[in-house]
């Protein structure tokens, strides 16, 4: 959890981040309620809502078991 007045930085570099963790595109978007499609244009430079960024950066910076799949 971050300190009071320290910012956590999220992740800038989503296709160097999913090249690390080895998945496609359909898997590392859809792992958090992102269609391949919409991940693709987040990699090519469109703004993450800050919603997507947070919870991107819970499972994949701070291994957070956390699969949208899961969910209806």
């Amino acid at each position: 959890m971050a300190t009071a007045g320290k910012k956590t930085r999220l992740i800038t570099d989503y296709k160097t981040v999913r090249a690390k963790v080895r998945l496609n595109q359909t898997e590392f978007w859809g792992r958090i309620g992102v269609t391949q499609s919409g991940g693709s244009r987040y990699e090519e430079g469109r703004k993450v809502p800050k919603a997507i960024a947070i919870l991107a950066h819970e499972v994949y910076i701070k291994g957070s078991n956390i699969d949208a799949r899961d969910y209806k």
